[in-house]
């Protein structure tokens, strides 16, 4: 087998690292920490409804316990606590929208993933609906314990690579570009169906706000400890970069003052740009020309799809015949 190369300590790089780290395969990780990365400032939410239609997202009946089993053992490997099960309350304002949760609640397909539905004045609303097996990662402590895991293990290169290079690089060794939103700047997979979104986040304290879930209503407020909260998430299509704006500060101030009036302080605001598609589906795939794949484009939801993908992905790369045919019907563009 060829020497690997992955491009990218982000969540997509990582976990396709741990994938073939626990096959006892060997690799070197080329960490870019200095560029963009989405990964590191996620709230790390696993949620596996989406949308105002409260369907279930795609493949989460694989892509959950799959991960949720992943982070635990990473953890084990880690001695670090990365993982937390906790409750999503959605807070709807409408008889329609508690009519929607009603019935889905009654799709057997939705059984493992909605809980009480019940009246609930908290927040301005009229009705709460629990989503539950569910949780969120702390990514940033994920990557960070992750690298310095492999970086005693000398799996670490911290670099630069451009375009040319890689495609040099994969004469002789396989590259797993893992370069989150940057890739969509690369010739080499400009043709995919990319659509990157700016998301900004902002981390409160408040004393009086008393929850250990995740209390979803326009905006999420979810508990990380000590009395501090993360408040996201926006969406922007335009200006993508990591610089904090106001526009946005403003839209989660507003969120938040809706929900829990002035009681709080904030302490920082995050912005990064998510590696988002049209279609809302991952890229993973090898480029035509080159010994070259990409695991990219895993959106809001790369908590929840990056272990399988990854798994998936390590498994085409030892020669796993199954896991190419399922990566040709299911994810190539």
């Amino acid at each position: 087998m060829k020497p690997i190369y992955i491009i990218g300590g982000g969540i997509a790089g990582i976990t396709v690292a741990w994938q073939l780290y626990l096959r006892n395969i060997h690799f070197i990780l080329i960490d870019q920490p200095y560029l963009s990365s989405s990964s590191k400032i996620a709230a790390g939410i696993m949620h596996p409804i989406t949308g105002r239609r409260v369907v279930k997202s795609w493949n989460a009946d694989t892509f959950i316990p799959f991960a949720k089993k992943f982070y635990k053992e990473i953890e084990v490997i880690l001695n670090q606590k990365l993982f937390f099960d906790t409750i999503i309350n959605e807070y709807l304002d409408s008889i329609q929208q508690y009519n929607v949760w009603t019935e889905r609640s009654g799709d057997v397909g939705y059984s493992d993933y909605i809980g009480n539905i019940s009246n609930s004045t908290l927040y301005n609303s009229k009705f709460k609906a629990e989503v539950i097996n569910t949780g969120w990662l702390d990514t940033k402590k994920f990557i960070e314990s992750s690298i310095n895991y492999f970086q005693i293990k000398n799996y670490i290169q911290v670099d630069h690579i451009i375009d040319k290079e890689i495609t040099t690089l994969a004469m002789s060794h396989v590259i797993i570009d893992c370069r989150g939103w940057l890739a969509s700047q690369s010739s080499l997979w400009s043709h995919l169906p990319w659509q990157p979104a700016k998301g900004e986040i902002m981390i409160i304290e408040s004393a009086s706000l008393k929850t250990s879930n995740i209390e979803n209503k326009n905006v999420f407020i979810q508990s990380i400890g000590e009395n501090k909260y993360k408040v996201g998430s926006t969406y922007a299509w335009d200006k993508l970069n990591d610089l904090a704006s106001k526009a946005a500060l403003d839209k989660l101030m507003m969120a938040v003052r809706s929900m829990i009036g002035n009681d709080y302080v904030i302490l920082e605001q995050l912005a990064g740009v998510r590696p988002a598609t049209r279609d809302r589906r991952p890229f993973i795939q090898k480029h035509e020309k080159y010994q070259i794949y990409i695991l990219n484009g895993l959106g809001a939801k790369g908590i929840m799809m990056a272990p399988y993908l990854g798994k998936l992905l390590a498994s085409v790369i030892i020669g796993d015949p199954l896991a190419n045919q399922i990566i040709s019907s299911e994810y190539c563009r």
